[in-house]
């Protein structure tokens, strides 16, 4: 190990100031390149790994939106009806899953907590 570096300070010392700045600048240059081409190589293992467990499916194009709809207006909520606030929760979520593509939801359960809060 020390034959090595001795060799190379040697080998260092006879280069001119501008010579050991542009060998500096090359090393430098060659040693972005390679960790960037190991980054790059790491992204595509990434993406054939994604299409491997997912499938290289072909994603059609979104629907084009329909025209805009009105703003919904708000009606003041009734506390003492809870089966009309899970009846507005379910189709939010509904409409939210539905916008997104998922594939359906089904409400297993739903348990209130603490029937103090209000």
């Amino acid at each position: 190990m020390n034959v090595f570096l001795t060799a190379n300070q040697t080998a260092l010392q006879d280069l001119s100031m501008s010579e050991s700045v542009t060998t500096g600048l090359q090393m430098l240059l060659m040693g972005m390149g390679v960790v960037f081409s190991v980054l790059i190589v790491i992204c595509l293992l990434l993406i054939l790994f994604r299409g491997m467990i997912h499938g290289f499916a072909v994603r059609s194009p979104k629907e084009a939106p329909a025209a805009p709809q009105p703003p919904a207006t708000q009606a003041s909520p009734n506390p003492n009806n809870d089966a009309e606030l899970v009846a507005v929760i379910t189709a939010a979520i509904a409409a939210a899953n539905a916008e997104g593509g998922s594939k359906g939801f089904r409400v297993v359960s739903f348990k209130r907590i603490n029937k103090n809060r209000r």
